[in-house]
């Protein structure tokens, strides 16, 4: 902790450290955490489909790699089935768990031809057009078969045995069995999907992401707007149920949700995150649904810039009347500065008879604490930053102040052009991924970098709310 700043960083990890001018925001996100795991570290998968992990198959590709990393796709399964049925089911709205070959000797087939692994039961066994099977894997997939299981395989069978022990011995019982199979083989994966009595996940087509889990007498799903703009209306969800509620985990908002036959009403910004789950508990009140009514007023006139605590020195105080990144401002004392800087304005009460307003703050770079009137209202993280303003809280005479945080690059810039050492990392030395970054020994150098945006830019709006009766 007495090292100089930045202090000893790890050079292959996020820098969330108590020298990040943000670090105070970090607990938010891990509330934020906690809340999702929650309910996620609850119930049981809840995975229609088990997609073979073709191990063999990478293992017997040539190549001058030392360490193959599994953790991802590519590059190790660039070009397979096995990427390409993964794509097409995430994408989709199928899901999934992937299944090894080893896992595979462990499965019992099930009531009404599902298969039962880790007491989760699934419906179909997907091969990717893998090459290479075990025998007693090929074994146990042709017993799943006689047993009902709906076995599906992309494009075309295996055709050979890994490894060479017994080769020729393992290849004939192999074949043998290959000869018996009753297993569903196609390239439409929609098709094959069918057969199996598998449905996809209807939401995806909004570019809602998600995930699923079984708890208690229904569903969990954790909910994520990917799409470029806001989202509100009804998802069909694919599970049967009586009630749905609704959780926000940035917020802890809940609330139970509107629901219209099979699906359930969700208003969620770009990014933003929700949790539903269907058939809870208990009952509680309906889930706070806000409309804008339009006519948002745009918060001008002088704001005052107050810089709270970072470095390498603190700038002075300043007013501003258009809202702009602060390394705009002309002074070279806040282009090499990290730390936090507070803006503040005073203004009317935009209306009456306004249920709750929408502040809007626009651009942020990169974290914002807001207040009203002494009071805190929340953390935001972005990537928009928005927060709802009930009308209790609105005074006829307001303060409004934003405490925003940037990153450590700037004061990172700012040692690296006075040479001043700061790249104390577990491993020092390391050279940059781009020629543009590279300093004069060869190593990692952000000295020819412009100042990174920073600060409150805007513009800041209030948009009045109703409640959706």
């Amino acid at each position: 902790m007495a090292d100089p700043w930045p202090g000893w960083l790890f050079y292959a990890s996020v820098h969330f450290t108590p020298n990040d001018p943000a670090w105070p925001d970090v607990s938010t996100l891990n509330r934020y955490v906690a809340r999702c795991q929650s309910f996620l570290q609850k119930g049981a998968p809840d995975n229609d489909i088990l997609l073979y992990y073709p191990l063999y198959d990478s293992w017997s590709e040539p190549g001058n790699v030392l360490l193959k990393h599994y953790d991802r796709m590519d590059p190790e399964f660039t070009g397979t089935g096995f990427k390409t049925c993964a794509d097409f089911l995430q994408h989709h709205g199928y899901t999934f768990d992937f299944i090894s070959d080893r896992q595979l000797q462990g499965v019992t087939a099930g009531a009404g031809g599902g298969i039962v692994t880790g007491g989760v039961t699934y419906k179909t066994i997907l091969l990717p057009d893998c090459r290479y099977l075990s025998v007693d894997a090929l074994k146990k997939l042709v017993g799943l078969a006689r047993h009902g299981v709906k076995v599906l395989v992309y494009k075309r069978l295996p055709y050979d045995v890994p490894g060479w022990g017994h080769w020729q011995e393992r290849e004939t019982q192999f074949k043998e069995l290959l000869s018996g199979n009753n297993f569903a083989v196609g390239e439409d994966l929609d098709s094959l999907l069918t057969t199996a009595n598998v449905h996809r996940e209807k939401l995806i087509d909004d570019s809602i992401g998600f995930f699923r889990r079984r708890l208690g007498s229904g569903e969990v799903y954790f909910i994520v707007n990917k799409g470029q703009t806001a989202f509100a209306g009804y998802l069909p969800l694919d599970r049967v149920f009586r009630s749905a509620a609704i959780f926000d985990p940035m917020t802890g908002g809940k609330g139970m949700a509107r629901r219209r036959g099979d699906s359930v009403y969700v208003q969620l910004r770009r990014g933003e995150t929700c949790i539903i789950q269907t058939n809870p508990a208990g009952g509680a009140s309906l889930f706070p649904y806000y409309l804008p009514m339009g006519g948002s007023m745009r918060l001008t006139g002088r704001w005052h810039l107050e810089f709270l605590s970072g470095g390498p020195v603190i700038p002075h105080d300043t007013t501003v009347g258009m809202l702009g990144s602060w390394t705009d401002l002309g002074d070279e004392a806040m282009q090499n500065f990290s730390g936090v800087g507070k803006y503040s304005i005073d203004f009317d009460r935009p209306a009456t008879g306004v249920q709750a307003w929408l502040l809007q703050l626009g651009k942020v770079d990169r974290t914002a604490e807001v207040f009203l009137n002494g009071h805190k209202l929340t953390t935001l993280l972005g990537p928009d930053y928005e927060v709802v303003i009930p009308s209790s809280a609105m005074h006829q005479r307001n303060t409004l102040e934003i405490k925003v945080a940037n990153t450590m690059v700037n004061r990172i810039e700012y040692m690296d052009r006075r040479h001043i050492l700061w790249k104390k990392f577990y491993n020092y030395n390391f050279p940059a991924h781009e020629r543009a970054n590279r300093g004069a020994d060869g190593l990692f150098d952000t000295s020819k970098w412009a100042p990174m945006d920073s600060g409150l830019s805007g513009p800041v709006t209030l948009l009045p709310l109703r409640l959706l009766p």
